[in-house]
């Protein structure tokens, strides 16, 4: 069993040193009649350990590719479009992790999704493609109703 650093409790003491056992509270005999004598009495505190060094996060740059996305979306000014900007840049200063992150990234999904949902591409290619969708379904439409038409004459 390896020995705690730990921090005198005796006042007026405040040395580090090794104690014997995990209750141990003074770092000398003197000491412990010193925190017998004091009102009240002392608890032995653990010794300050160096900060541990927090993680490298990687350096992200979700808000800027957010932004040019909407930008060229032309959807930057909606509130949605806004609030997926907000979400990437609170994803890209860091600080949460693990369960806070991933609601973070569910959230900012999901507005983002809503902010490019009707956005009307620029793209001429884009636009021949939208109305043959459009055509298509409208096509849909008119044979579900000549079907159920008919089904219902029967």
């Amino acid at each position: 069993m390896t020995a705690r650093q730990l921090l005198c409790a005796a006042p007026g003491c405040g040395k580090t040193f090794e104690g014997k056992r995990p209750n141990s509270k003074y770092c000398s005999d003197t000491c412990r009649k010193r925190g017998q004598r004091s009102p009240g009495g002392a608890a032995a505190v653990p010794a300050a350990r160096p900060a541990a060094r927090a993680p490298r996060r990687r350096k992200t740059q979700v808000a800027a590719k957010t932004r040019q996305e909407l930008m060229k979306a032309r959807r930057l000014s909606t509130s949605d479009g806004e609030l997926a900007l907000v979400l990437a840049e609170q994803i890209d200063q860091g600080g949460e992790g693990g369960a806070a992150l991933a609601a973070l990234s569910r959230e900012y999904a999901a507005a983002k999704e809503r902010a490019l949902k009707n956005a009307k591409s620029h793209d001429p290619a884009q636009k021949l493609i939208d109305k043959a969708d459009q055509k298509i379904a409208a096509m849909d439409e008119v044979g579900e109703r000549r079907e159920r038409r008919t089904a219902g004459a029967r």
